[in-house]
């Protein structure tokens, strides 16, 4: 399985997003997440898929 590598500052803007969208709407934050999440397991699954980004 490929590895995925979080540019610096990455972390801070997913929290960030995150509580944004809590903000606007109770819930959407989570699903946010849990919509993340799937795509990074199919980048995972499947790393040829996108172009390499450096």
């Amino acid at each position: 399985m490929g590895e995925i590598v979080w540019k610096r500052g990455a972390e801070d803007d997913l929290l960030r997003i995150f509580a944004e969208l809590e903000d606007f709407r109770t819930g959407s934050g989570e699903t946010f997440t849990r919509r993340l999440d799937a795509v990074l397991q199919n980048l995972r699954s499947h790393p040829g898929l996108p172009p390499v980004f450096e």
